[in-house]
């Protein structure tokens, strides 16, 4: 154990002490407020919490270490039963109660013996917030068992609706295919329409598309402006564009302020652009502020030079700080780098701080080159706000990684922070050489002596990396032109080593797709010879898919005259591949090199990727080899087989079942023995 190790379990036992012996409650409070941090010391720290659960009479103690105990999460679990134990004591007081119910969901699945009392709490409590926390805690430590009680909550009519409404979506991140039927069920049982809307959006997010034209309908005509708005909202997180139309009415006529923001919040969500005059035009005669911040925030999703425009416009022209930050804010999410000279401007003078700042923060997402005089001239000014030097500091340093060392040399110049100066040059030892050379090499002129001897040691640095022992060498080979030459040398280099990972990558890909591809083939000839008829699930397993879906998709492409009968969860075996004949072994190979995805071909010499129609490989100018049976290319490192009557080549296990099944030659249709099927000895292996 380290010093510094020993030093923090000493410290930690000497709180854990204080918890348990100190007589002053304010002591004891203060040794548990900072027994929190020694998360690595849970095993110490947590009995001691457990017994403070069972012995402390101080409500504040007692609340510092409920809370704490969440705080180490899952570590905690061996405290649920004396946390449970206190659901009793404490169940009239409802802030005690509420940390105790969060303090189980951060415990996550350890806390599984709360499920009881946190059901009952969900179900029978009298206060709404309680009810919707022990809600959702449940959903985190019992997942989907909860489906019962949510389902209970929802279908009861005489049931509190926001307490149902938040069952509702706290059954949709579950996300089941027994959520989805057991919603649908719900639909037709409750009559309250804004729980009934709820839940439609529930099932749309969860991706029950025939719900959309009731939700369009909802919006388009309900007299309620709480189904509206909650059927424009779900529009948007389903982004479906079919509804552009009817959202772009909503947000231009529906008389609901609240329901236009949402109408407003969903065309940006789906990136509708035929949204964009529109919302201009919002911006300039709605005077609701909601609503315009919504369309501020949509036109950083959407984009483009005339929101841009219209963006810089509120930001010279309006007065409310709010919707100027957001407009500056929707800039960065566009990327607005051509706003940079506005932004400099806005922190050089404008009267609000508060846009001054969001200014500062935003130079360094969105800034250019062309600012970095002006943002280092800001640290250099008498008394500057201190939190406009931190962030146009932060804004060099962004600005510097992204390859510009003349923001960071400005740090280094003005910036008497050791710290600062220290991240700055180690940004610029790092940055790429030929744009921080020069610029080192005139920063050795500063007139300041630690500026020059920093300067010298960053060109050390990156000299050492370069193969000079120090700077002065450096200096020497880049005025000479050297370094000019080496570079040009050394991306030769680098593009042919790109150039031989790419394919030694693709060589190791495939090595795992060969092996896989065998073990596919191997089964599914065991499959359609032993079977007549096998569940999905069961050849998901053989095949080696991911899911159901994959399979059942691979199923779908196969051509007619292949095509596997699915009944429920059933796949029938066609009898034309369970029999003896040339055709059925024509049909197996076809199913079989239906597993292979044109991205994956190589060639069979180098390894370089190539497609399927190639005749030549792009690298090593060879003849791809193409399989006689299968008519697909043959792959660097698979087996290879050849008729010794014509020496046609193809994959060795094709032409050895061809051989089998029909005794002739495949090309040249000659009687062959199987032995006349030479395997071609090869030591290619991808690696």
């Amino acid at each position: 154990m380290s010093e510094e190790k020993k030093e923090t379990v000493s410290r930690a036992k000497e709180l854990i002490a204080t918890l348990r012996k100190d007589t002053d409650e304010v002591v004891r409070f203060e040794a548990a407020q900072e027994l929190v941090n020694f998360q690595e010391e849970a095993d110490i720290v947590i009995p001691a919490f457990i017994e403070t659960l069972q012995n402390e009479t101080n409500y504040d103690v007692l609340y510092i270490v409920i809370g704490a105990l969440g705080n180490f999460g899952s570590k905690s679990e061996r405290a649920v039963p004396e946390l449970i134990e206190l659901i009793t004591n404490f169940y009239e007081d409802e802030e005690i109660l509420q940390l105790l119910i969060e303090t189980f969901s951060k415990i996550g699945i350890g806390a599984r013996k709360a499920e009881k009392p946190l059901k009952r709490i969900a179900t029978d409590y009298n206060e709404q917030n309680i009810r919707i926390y022990a809600i959702q805690a449940l959903e985190r430590i019992v997942g989907s068992e909860i489906i019962p009680v949510l389902n209970k909550i929802i279908i009861n009519e005489e049931e509190d609706e926001i307490v149902r409404i938040e069952s509702i979506k706290t059954i949709a991140k579950i996300g089941t295919k027994e959520v989805i039927s057991k919603l649908h069920r719900a639909l037709d049982k409750i009559k309250h329409e804004d729980v009934k809307v709820n839940i439609e959006a529930v099932l749309g997010g969860l991706g029950d598309t025939s719900i959309i034209p009731k939700l369009l309908t909802r919006l388009m005509e309900s007299s309620q402006p709480y189904e509206r708005a909650v059927a424009a909202e779900a529009f948007g997180k389903m982004k479906v564009k079919e509804a552009i139309p009817v959202l772009l009415e909503t947000a231009l006529n529906d008389g609901d302020i609240l329901v236009r923001a949402e109408a407003v919040k969903a065309l940006g969500n789906i990136n509708a652009k035929e949204a964009t005059n529109l919302f201009i035009e919002i911006l300039k005669q709605e005077r609701n502020d909601e609503l315009r911040l919504e369309v501020i925030d949509a036109f950083g999703k959407l984009g483009g030079g005339e929101i841009i425009k219209a963006l810089e416009t509120v930001i010279e022209e309006e007065t409310d700080d709010e919707l100027r930050v957001k407009a500056i804010e929707s800039l960065v999410e566009i990327g607005s780098t051509n706003s940079s000279t506005l932004l400099i401007a806005l922190l050089y003078e404008d009267e609000s701080l508060t846009v001054r700042k969001t200014a500062a923060k935003a130079l360094g997402q969105i800034g250019t080159k062309v600012i970095i005089t002006a943002l280092i001239d800001i640290l250099n000014k008498e008394n500057e706000d201190e939190e406009i030097i931190t962030l146009v500091r932060n804004s060099l340093l962004k600005l510097g990684k992204k390859g510009n060392p003349s923001a960071l040399i400005g740090l280094i110049r003005c910036c008497e922070d050791m710290d600062i100066r220290e991240e700055a040059t180690n940004s610029i030892v790092k940055m790429e050489h030929k744009k921080a050379i020069p610029e080192l090499i005139n920063l050795m002129k500063d007139e300041n002596t630690l500026v020059r001897s920093l300067a010298a040691f960053m060109l050390s640095e990156i000299g050492k990396k370069l193969g000079f022992e120090d700077y002065i060498q450096l200096t020497a080979a880049y005025e000479s032109g050297a370094i000019e030459r080496n570079f040009a040398q050394r991306q030769v280099f680098y593009e042919l080593e790109q150039k031989k990972k790419e394919i030694l990558e693709k060589r190791h890909t495939n090595k795992a797709d060969l092996v896989l591809q065998k073990e596919r083939e191997t089964n599914l000839r065991k499959i359609i010879k032993r079977y007549s008829e096998i569940s999905l699930e069961r050849m998901v397993k053989l095949l080696k898919f991911k899911e159901t879906l994959e399979l059942e998709k691979w199923l779908l492409e196969l051509p007619d005259e292949l095509a596997f009968k699915v009944q429920k969860d059933v796949i029938k075996i066609p009898q034309l591949l369970q029999s003896e004949s040339v055709e059925a072994e024509e049909a197996i190979n076809r199913i079989i090199n239906s597993f292979k995805e044109a991205s994956e071909y190589t060639c069979y010499y180098c390894g370089y990727p190539i497609e399927n129609s190639f005749k030549l490989c792009p690298d090593c100018g060879q003849t791809t080899i193409h399989c006689t049976v299968c008519k697909l290319p043959i792959n660097f490192g698979e087996d290879i087989g050849f008729c010794s009557l014509c020496e046609s080549k193809g994959h060795l296990s094709h032409l050895q079942e061809w051989v089998k099944t029909k005794g002739i030659c495949p090309h040249c249709m000659q009687k062959i023995p199987l032995e006349g099927i030479v395997h071609v000895p090869t030591d290619k292996t991808p690696k």
